[in-house]
């Protein structure tokens, strides 16, 4: 019975088993030992930062100051990727992955001047694929995407369009946990018949008739 038993874990270990989460961590004060350690200064446009053997890259497109370039984390990178903004002002940034992954949720550490709700969306060109992420409250974690998890093509430009309603809203996004997108499974074809088969079959048939007609 505990060899059945074992048998059936096993089975249900190998046939349950998915891809591990994995985390792009915005508060580790580095995004990528290719950046310049006075994060926020004018002309740094691009963040790349690896995790888990992904790269992710990502291009400040508009802020708070109207130039394309990553406001400073208040002076402190730990707090991690700050996405400001004055009153319904529009902060964006586009993120590019170099292989196929899936977001699954995402993480908060802090906003302060909050006088509005803060929220994201996420578009593939003009599709938008999530709206109305919360960007609030402070230290909230383990946040789903609308219409999640999201499927990321590598290669594929996605823009993140931060929509600030209130009045100069900042809030820092911590970490977006994120699983390697598993190719899809070939669906097993029909089985070819060994081409003996039909002599085996012929013979099988024949060595009856025979006995038949020796016990007649």
């Amino acid at each position: 019975m505990r060899k059945v038993l074992l048998a059936a874990a096993s089975a249900v270990a190998l046939t349950s088993g998915g891809a591990s989460a994995l985390t792009l961590d915005f508060t580790d004060g580095v995004f990528g030992t290719s950046n310049p350690a006075a994060f926020g200064v004018a002309g740094f446009q691009t963040i790349s930062e690896t995790a888990g053997g992904v790269t992710f890259s990502l291009t400040a497109t508009n802020n708070l100051v109207g130039t394309t370039r990553w406001l400073n984390s208040a002076g402190s990178l730990s707090n991690g990727l700050q996405l400001g903004g004055g009153g319904g002002s529009v902060v964006a940034f586009d993120l590019v992955v170099d292989t196929d992954v899936t977001l699954d949720s995402y993480a908060l550490t802090d906003v302060f001047g909050f006088l509005g709700t803060p929220d994201f969306d996420i578009l593939d060109g003009a599709t938008l694929l999530s709206e109305d992420n919360a960007l609030s409250p402070r230290g909230a974690s383990g946040l789903s995407f609308d219409n999640g998890p999201i499927a990321l093509t590598a290669g594929t430009t996605y823009s993140f369009d931060i929509n600030n309603t209130g009045s100069a809203v900042q809030t820092f996004l911590a970490s977006i946990d994120f699983s390697l997108t598993e190719p899809p499974r070939p669906t097993p074809g029909a089985v070819p018949l060994p081409a003996g088969l039909p002599l085996l079959l012929a013979g099988l048939g024949a060595f009856a008739w025979m006995r038949r007609r020796q016990a007649g």
